[in-house]
């Protein structure tokens, strides 16, 4: 049996995921772009998720995450999060 933490580790992606695009969807809507602009939103929105997912099981095997070049990843992610 799964513990539940792992279990709720595993859905909240998926409920943020969708709530997020819920709401990109309404402003999208509301904003009127053209249906060009608008399908390519979606599909963007689509695939990055499971794209990002794809490259971190790829590079999962040989992740040192105290390597120089992962730390500095690490940093990097973050000030762009923080929107430096």
């Amino acid at each position: 049996m799964v513990p539940s933490t792992q279990i709720f580790g595993r859905l909240m992606p998926c409920f943020h995921q969708f709530f997020e695009g819920m709401g990109l969807g309404g402003c999208i809507s509301q904003a009127k772009f053209k249906s060009t602009a608008v399908a390519i939103m979606g599909i963007f929105f689509s695939l990055t998720t499971p794209v990002g997912i794809a490259l971190g099981i790829g590079i999962k095997k040989n992740y040192d995450e105290n390597s120089s070049t992962a730390l500095m990843l690490k940093g990097f992610s973050t000030l762009l999060q923080l929107g430096f």
